[in-house]
């Protein structure tokens, strides 16, 4: 009989999720109240509670969501990071100060366990205080947590680059000219670059490349904010039509980019606009200035010009993951780990199918691990009947998008 619960348990709680994901709120809320009647003491674990509050606030249903928000950590439950966000970032257009008070006091000791920025609610409630039109309290609140950040990493909040896309995107120019004195008191005051950084990129992201042009001569420095251009650079890249964001960049700060780094993404823009021209022009001028390309990028370029029947003007290399960016020494740890897991649940045949080793390490000045190189050889049907462990492992390094592999399930 209790196998009979917990499998009636766990339906409703996939059915409620099924329901959630197709943005269905009302009849998951029907299901819910079923679920609570035939089954004492069901909950929403917490994969559906965090779905619940997106679909609550897609609906403007904020005070529900943020008192589902307040059952799941009452009862233990973290949230997902998309729902934290998702809650924080409406809460915020909305000018709701109170509820975003309530909700930096709910997660002030789990922001580090669920990926959230400590940026987060700090550009969320400058941006009420903007949307309620009071820029000087947006930014008595804003700029010492900036400088208290700067010089305290632990509790760093250190970037304003959702706060000022917003007030761009929505054409509030006083506060961005407000935000954007702010930035410069604190560079030229404090040494704190990244706030004029953010400014800086936010300009290029609007093709305001004067008013970028014209920053760069007053407040130099901000080009040594090296991260926050590379990171800059890679979101543009992760959809079509950015490549005008890098363009900008090579053309204003050439000597302060990283040209492999930059070139490398522009390519990446033009093969998700499926722009034949402009990639095989990027790579003439990669080749040109004896720039060398990654393996990934190389392979990346060789599939793109394959699919679209041009001929590929180099040696196509074999597929080798790499992790870059900071995330390199987390994953390796788990590839180390997800490699002992899987092999010993597997028989010994299997498990051979799927040794990898980091075969290269590359390291900074610090030594710390900037790019793993993973060989391995996969037998992609073993890799169906893997440990969640290993699909998460597979996950992690970006494996490509081939058929079969295991998160497609």
């Amino acid at each position: 009989m209790q196998g009979k619960n917990e499998f009636h348990y766990r339906s409703y709680g996939t059915l409620i999720k099924a329901l959630l994901t197709q943005n269905c709120l009302e009849e998951a809320m029907e299901v819910k109240h079923i679920a609570e009647t035939h089954i004492k003491g069901f909950t929403l674990n917490s994969a559906a509670s965090s779905l619940l509050i997106i679909s609550q606030v897609r609906r403007d249903y904020l005070k529900d969501a943020v008192a589902v928000l307040k059952g799941m950590l009452d009862s233990g439950l973290l949230p997902t990071r998309p729902a934290v966000i998702a809650l924080t970032q409406t809460l915020a257009e909305k000018g709701d100060l109170k509820n975003l008070q309530a909700l930096k006091n709910m997660l002030e000791d789990i922001t580090k366990s669920i990926g959230v920025s400590a940026s987060l609610i700090a550009n969320a409630i400058a941006l009420a205080h903007t949307k309620n039109s009071d820029l000087d309290a947006a930014v008595e609140y804003l700029e010492p947590l900036l400088i208290s950040g700067a010089q305290n990493p632990d509790q760093a909040v250190r970037n304003i680059s959702y706060l000022l896309r917003k007030v761009s995107e929505e054409g509030l120019e006083p506060a961005l000219e407000k935000f954007g004195v702010m930035a410069e008191q604190l560079a030229s005051q404090f040494g704190i670059y990244r706030p004029v950084t953010d400014l800086f990129l936010q300009y290029v992201s609007a093709d305001r490349v004067d008013d970028a042009r014209s920053l760069i001569e007053r407040c130099g420095a901000l080009v040594e904010e090296k991260r926050a251009l590379v990171s800059f650079m890679a979101r543009s890249a992760s959809k079509p039509g950015q490549a005008k964001k890098i363009e900008t960049l090579l053309e204003l700060i050439p000597e302060h980019l990283d040209m492999e780094i930059a070139y490398r993404y522009l390519m990446r823009c033009y093969e998700l606009d499926g722009d034949v021209a402009s990639v095989k022009a990027v790579y003439e001028k990669i080749k040109a200035k004896n720039i060398q390309l990654p393996e990934l990028s190389l392979k990346s370029l060789a599939v793109f010009l394959k699919k679209v029947g041009e001929p590929v003007p180099f040696t196509e290399p074999p597929y080798v993951p790499t992790v870059e960016n900071g995330v390199a020494e987390q994953i390796v740890s788990l590839a180390v780990a997800a490699q002992r897991v899987f092999i010993d649940r597997m028989p010994e045949s299997a498990g051979s199918q799927l040794q990898f080793t980091v075969a290269r390490e590359d390291r900074n000045s610090e030594g710390r691990i900037t790019s793993a190189h993973i060989d391995r050889e996969i037998d992609w049907k073993r890799v169906h009947q893997s440990t969640t462990v290993f699909i998460a492992f597979l996950k992690g390094v970006m494996l490509p998008d081939s058929p079969g592999t295991p998160w497609q399930k």
